[in-house]
């Protein structure tokens, strides 16, 4: 988690002690509850996570659903 996204997280943590989690596919920090990412994405344009990388988790988990149900 980069130092933007983790005082972010502080400032939550101190107001909501919101629940996230980490996606090792997407090398990235989200909030479980909405999907939303904590570490924005990078600038690099090689970059194997940040270009595959859902504009939100939950997207990912409705694609993944919608996968299983036409396999």
């Amino acid at each position: 988690m980069n130092d933007e996204a983790m005082k972010n997280v502080q400032r939550l943590g101190e107001e909501i002690q919101p629940d996230f989690a980490y996606s090792a596919e997407y090398d990235a920090y989200y909030y479980i509850d909405t999907g939303e990412w904590l570490d924005p994405k990078c600038s690099d344009i090689s970059c194997r996570f940040c270009n595959v990388r859902p504009e939100n988790m939950k997207e990912k988990r409705v694609d993944e659903t919608k996968k299983e149900r036409h396999d």
